[in-house]
């Protein structure tokens, strides 16, 4: 039937939503022999392993290829049934954790790190340095 889905995929993005049923784009119709039952035919879901919203109802999302004894006999486009709107504020946060794992930031954060570290061991030793320096002059003078 054109309704019944044939698959579904992890859906972000969607406060209401975390998963999207695919459906038939239209409704589709397999000709066999008379002695071959339904049950037997198989279908393979194409699709990916996660959509983001927002999605149109009718966006084709994937493909389904039924099959029986390992022959394909029909391929179908399979479709989101209904409008699905994206969250702002998951957009924000979407957006803000892909660039907080981006290997761009931590590669920034990594030289940051390192220069940080550099300063500190300049600083304490240039402190050491002084210190001694100071500590020879009052010796001589006493």
């Amino acid at each position: 039937s054109h309704n019944s889905p044939l698959g579904e995929v992890k859906l972000k993005l969607s406060w209401k939503n975390k998963k999207l049923s695919l459906v038939p784009s239209k409704d589709y119709s397999v000709m066999l022999p008379k002695d071959i039952l339904a049950s037997s035919i198989d279908y393979k879901l194409d699709a990916p392993d996660c959509v983001l919203a927002p999605i149109k109802s009718g966006q084709a999302v994937g493909k389904a290829t039924l099959s029986y004894a390992n022959t394909p006999v029909a391929v179908i486009d399979l479709v989101c049934e209904k409008d699905i709107k994206r969250s702002n504020i998951l957009l924000i946060l979407y957006v803000l954790t892909s660039f907080l794992g981006s290997i761009w930031f931590r590669s920034a954060l990594a030289i940051l790190l390192i220069l940080i570290l550099v300063y500190v061991v300049l600083f304490v030793r240039r402190n050491k340095i002084k210190k001694r320096k100071k500590y020879n002059r009052k010796k001589r003078y006493l």
